[in-house]
């Protein structure tokens, strides 16, 4: 789930993230309350998301979001297996780039 409510998004590796950012994509953001619970090879990583998300064609996300992750632990590292995004309030808003 992302932050403009569409439907499931496949988080992207490494490559897709250097891609994301030579893109256009701008991050700016801040995490707190992190709290993470490890049980054995699984663990649970909440907390809270401040900033702003900027796509290329300039649309900007701004807001607090709530981040939740469950992680499994392989040979390599710990690994993602699911991960949730949503608004902490509706005060959460979205710019749209003006056209030109």
């Amino acid at each position: 789930f992302y932050l403009d409510n569409r439907l499931l998004l496949e988080g992207p590796d490494l490559e897709g993230l250097k891609w994301l950012y030579g893109a256009g994509y701008k991050v700016s953001v801040s995490a707190r309350h992190v709290n993470a619970q490890v049980y054995g090879d699984a663990a649970v990583l909440t907390l809270y998301i401040d900033g702003s998300v900027a796509h290329p064609d300039g649309t900007v996300y701004r807001g607090t979001w709530r981040y939740s992750a469950t992680m499994i632990k392989q040979q390599d590292g710990w690994k993602i297996v699911h991960y949730h995004v949503s608004p902490l309030t509706s005060s959460a808003t979205v710019t749209h780039a003006q056209p030109v």
